[in-house]
């Protein structure tokens, strides 16, 4: 049902909408992994980077096994150029 809300708010792209639904998502279930995933997608559309790697971590600290987790990760350390 929450994701239902999610695609239709993405279809008319209105993604600072949806990112506020994922964050109250969130909040009813903070291990839940996959509000995490679609929190980076939104933050992600509104290249809104600082806090995409900051949900990354998030992720990992959930899902320490996910690799795409790392992967992404190191897509936002790029795109900020942070190489230390």
């Amino acid at each position: 049902l929450y994701f239902d809300k999610l695609e239709y708010l993405d279809k008319l792209e209105r993604y600072d909408e949806a990112l506020k639904f994922c964050e109250k998502i969130i909040e009813i279930n903070p291990k839940y992994k996959w509000s995490y995933y679609k929190k980076l997608e939104y933050l992600d559309k509104l290249n809104r980077y600082d806090e995409a790697l900051l949900n990354c971590d998030k992720i990992i600290e959930i899902d320490p096994k996910n690799i795409l987790s790392y992967k992404d990760k190191i897509k936002y350390l790029d795109l900020l150029k942070r190489y230390d």
